[in-house]
């Protein structure tokens, strides 16, 4: 996971908006107090510091940046998708890309999309052929509990689907959301975040009620003083 460069960014991003706002307070107490050429110049200048660390995108070679692609295939996917279609998953074709499957009502081994766990640490227990083929009791199909939830679940990484949690294969490959546990330090985060949104919601109405009413109350009584007075 520390080896691969877009799921690091992904992981980074959630510090944008919270940095953005710190670095915006930061700037705004240093201007306070200074004139407005060394606080625009102080201001082009870090954007522009900015704007280069960009560009270093342009040192990659032209075979990393150019790429071509087919998307037909995917166009007819996701119109099918929009239209009502789950592709429920019922074999595994392990050499398979991953924009192929859906229309195979598969899923597969060696071509995932940037996997977590990266290209040479990924080594899955399920073998061509149906998800319900069973051997030694279990399912040939991964069970997903054993990367997040192993513990809860009592499942490893890898481990692959067992048979007494035949509803959950069939909401899975479904697409529905099985009944596995969750440990209670994530439902509690659940939760959290839940009413997190709920509070941050409330606290903006009653901040532009609390201004709507500041408003009525100044200007109502020029409105009221300004009849009595004629407009004067």
């Amino acid at each position: 996971m520390l080896k691969s460069l877009r799921t690091n960014t992904r992981f980074v991003a959630s510090f944008v908006l919270p940095l953005s706002i710190l670095g915006a307070k930061i700037f705004d107490y240093w201007a306070r107090g200074r004139s407005s050429l060394k606080t625009i110049s102080a201001f082009v200048l870090l954007n522009g510091i900015s704007l280069v660390a960009l560009w270093a995108y342009y040192l990659l070679p032209m075979s990393v940046q150019g790429r071509n692609f087919d998307i037909q295939s995917i166009l007819d996917t996701y119109t099918k998708i929009q239209a009502g279609e789950i592709f429920p998953v019922n074999k595994i074709i392990p050499d398979m890309n991953d924009y192929e499957v859906f229309q195979a009502h598969a899923s597969n081994v060696s071509h995932h999309y940037d996997p977590l766990l990266g290209e040479n640490s990924f080594h899955p227990l399920v073998h061509e052929g149906s998800v319900f083929d069973i051997k030694d009791g279990f399912y040939n199909m991964t069970d997903p509990t054993g990367y997040v939830f192993p513990l809860e679940n009592n499942s490893r990484l890898f481990s692959r689907i067992p048979v007494s949690d035949y509803g959950k294969l069939v909401d899975f490959v479904n697409r529905r959301q099985p009944d596995w546990k969750l440990p209670l330090t994530q439902i509690v985060l659940d939760w959290a975040a839940g009413l997190t949104l709920i509070l941050a919601a409330c606290a903006v109405c009653v901040f532009l009620m609390w201004k709507w009413l500041l408003w009525r109350l100044i200007h109502l009584p020029l409105r009221i003083w300004r009849r009595l007075t004629g407009g004067r």
